[in-house]
């Protein structure tokens, strides 16, 4: 009887650090998705590559360069926020969350 509970208190605690690990593995994944791109945004801002991509489609006569690049930065965060859900889910599939 006494180890059939030692026996179970193992398998539960094997499963309690399991679901920690996997748990940080996502949050780790995460953390790294929202890090990499505000530094994509940021790079992009400041490089002007919004208005460069307003410019090459024809309509350069009717965005200024400010304008195109807070445009351009309210789509990216909108994209990256938006795909955030994505990243969750397959990150948790990965570490098994």
């Amino acid at each position: 009887m006494n180890r059939l509970i030692m026996t179970n208190l193992a398998v539960k605690q094997k499963d309690a650090i399991s679901g920690v690990l996997s748990g940080l593995g996502v949050l780790v994944v995460e953390t790294v998705y929202i890090v990499f791109a505000i530094l994509l945004g940021l790079n992009l801002f400041r490089r002007g590559a919004y208005y460069q991509l307003f410019s090459k489609a024809g309509e350069e006569n009717r965005a200024s360069r400010q304008s195109a690049n807070v445009l351009g930065t309210v789509l990216f965060a909108v994209l990256v926020i938006l795909l955030l859900p994505l990243v969750k889910f397959v990150s948790g599939k990965i570490f098994g969350a």
